[in-house]
């Protein structure tokens, strides 16, 4: 099918809702280009509540009609936003690419699991690492628990890759990525507990599945994998850029090796970074060493390296 009109995608790589539709749009093959908006950018959102998404300020959103400058959409562009009133747009506009089954039930099924990513794993993302109390690890796990229950024996989760896998697999991304690190508003040592119960037999279909998302090339065009997002982190190193964290090892300009100063964990919160059990102070790198010597300036962290919800 010939493309009708270009499609801009307004978002930002660290949100799993924005990743969602960055998938779709690879998975398709679609003429489209990336806007990056940074939701803590005022006069950016100011602008992009008024322009793109008049509802509200949150990304996603995409437009979809003549190419042209994103800052300006032409009048005629059609403004879309929520991430999976996105996907079934994409589903429709894209049909050669197979994101809804053509079987019916299959389409039903697709649904039923998007249905339960949102109010069960999304919900259990949200609690525990954007709104914590005591008790958010189990509504974390019992979302999971739900995903791996309507998973089939192999393969996605509707047989064939779709909607349905498209809409997991950034939040099961990020919850890994942050469980393993230990990050998060929980106390130390929670997120390890979890990484290692989700590695468990209980979770071993979940697991097998997750995996074989990952390996899917969009996802691996379109996620911050770990050496990206450790690069990332180590791009906040102040003249400290060989910071490699995996080794430990971090290098001023001059090219004096820093100290390592070991500590147990970073400290996330979303006002600002902190750091955990053990003592020092500065930035640390996820492996729990120090990446900027305490005598540098500081960067907030944690705004620039967690997920935006």
């Amino acid at each position: 099918m010939v493309q009708n009109a270009h499609i801009t995608l307004y978002g930002h790589s660290r949100s799993p809702f924005c990743h969602r539709v960055h998938l779709a749009l690879e998975e398709a093959k679609a003429d489209y280009t990336f806007y990056a908006v940074d939701i803590r950018d005022q006069p950016l959102m100011a602008w992009y509540a008024e322009t793109i998404n008049p509802v509200g300020k949150q990304i996603p959103a995409i437009t979809y009609g003549p190419k042209g400058d994103p800052r300006n959409p032409a009048p005629e562009s059609a403004a879309i936003n929520e991430s999976l009133v996105i996907l079934e747009f994409l589903a429709d506009v894209f049909p050669e690419a197979h994101l809804l089954p053509v079987d019916p039930i299959l389409r039903a099924r697709v649904r039923l699991f998007i249905n339960t990513v949102e109010s069960k794993l999304v919900e259990g993302f949200r609690q525990f690492f954007f709104a914590y109390t005591p008790g958010a690890d189990a509504v974390l796990l019992s979302g999971f628990e739900a995903i791996q229950a309507l998973l089939p024996p192999t393969g996605f989760a509707a047989g064939e890759w779709s909607l349905a896998d498209i809409a997991a697999a950034p939040f099961t991304a990020w919850v890994y990525l942050m469980l393993e690190h230990d990050l998060g508003p929980f106390p130390a040592g929670e997120g390890l507990r979890l990484f290692e119960l989700l590695k468990s037999p209980k979770f071993a279909r979940l697991l097998a599945y997750i995996e074989e998302v990952q390996e899917r090339p969009s996802f691996k065009r379109t996620f911050w994998g770990k050496v990206r997002w450790r690069q990332s982190v180590c791009g906040w190193c102040a003249n400290a850029v060989t910071c490699d964290g995996l080794y430990r090892t971090s290098r001023l300009s001059s090219g004096e090796p820093t100290p390592a100063f070991s500590v147990s964990r970073l400290r996330f919160f979303q006002g600002g970074v902190g750091v955990g059990r053990g003592g020092g102070s500065g930035e640390l790198h996820p492996s729990g060493f120090m990446m900027r010597p305490p005598h540098l300036p500081s960067a907030n962290l944690a705004r620039d390296v967690s997920p935006m919800f």
